[in-house]
């Protein structure tokens, strides 16, 4: 995930798939991983995770320097 990062980090595009593809490297379950990305709480966890990142200005994570305000929603 991280050694293909700057084909898809700091983009304002979904790579729904691109994460769909490292889920099936990884032999996840993709009815359930295609439930939880689906999963209104996950958007409300990753929105509030970002907020928390923004908030508190730490350099170096990723979504520190995005300015995207995207979700994982496909």
């Amino acid at each position: 995930m991280y050694e293909t990062q700057s084909q898809w980090g700091d983009q304002d595009v979904s790579h729904a798939e691109t994460f769909r593809g490292f889920a099936r490297e990884l032999g996840l379950d993709m009815a359930r991983f295609e439930a939880a990305w689906n999963d209104p709480a996950t958007t409300a966890r990753v929105v509030a995770d970002r907020t928390d990142t923004c908030r508190f200005r730490r350099p170096g994570d990723p979504v520190s320097s995005s300015s995207s305000g995207t979700t994982p929603s496909s």
